[in-house]
């Protein structure tokens, strides 16, 4: 139970984020390489940085408004320039995880892959890693619409992961795999 009410979560947050998403800057701000030219080119100081990650963290995580989703991106941005810029602190792990999950969230399946990608190898021993390796490939699944990735990131999961509580959900998703709606239910129907 516990899993699917993780799983359902996981699926919807990028939904519900997309949908509660403005962009009142009236300017294209679909893909973050649109918008790297937002973070300053110059290494900004460790502590200012910090401060203007907290400060859009607060405005972005802020449920009595609707998201921006220009503000999200500078965000995601910002966790990844702070990972670039500090690899060594104890913070750039994780903020490479929430600027993949910013991503996510953002319908931006190739960055969060990236994110993900470049947290999985500079950071083997992270905690998160492996609901770093499900997401990647579920962004795979959903997003990119890649199942050949999507298949090698479920399998790698079910392999290096098989006792985690989304083991059994990453089987069912790679069971199903490619398949349409209408297949799914046949084979629940033949079942």
């Amino acid at each position: 139970m516990k899993n699917n009410v993780i799983l359902f979560f996981a699926i919807l947050f990028p939904v519900f984020f997309m949908a509660s998403c403005s962009n009142n800057s009236g300017e294209k701000s679909d893909n973050a390489e649109d918008t790297t030219a937002t973070v300053a080119d110059a290494k900004p100081d460790k502590q200012k940085l910090y401060s203007q990650i907290i400060d859009l963290e607060k405005e972005v995580f802020d449920t009595t408004k609707s998201i921006n989703r220009g503000v999200a991106i500078n965000l995601m941005l910002l966790y990844a320039r702070y990972a670039h810029d500090f690899p060594n602190d104890s913070l750039s792990p994780e903020f490479l995880y929430k600027a993949a999950e910013v991503a996510r969230g953002a319908g931006d399946g190739k960055n969060a892959v990236r994110y993900f990608k470049l947290l999985l190898d500079k950071y083997p021993d992270y905690p998160k890693r492996a609901i770093s390796v499900f997401m990647m490939a579920f962004t795979y699944e959903n997003l990119l619409n890649d199942t050949a990735n999507a298949r090698k990131y479920y399998t790698e999961f079910i392999k290096e992961y098989p006792n985690h509580e989304f083991a059994d959900d990453a089987k069912q998703l790679l069971k199903y795999l490619g398949k349409s709606p209408d297949e799914i239910v046949k084979s629940f129907e033949n079942n």
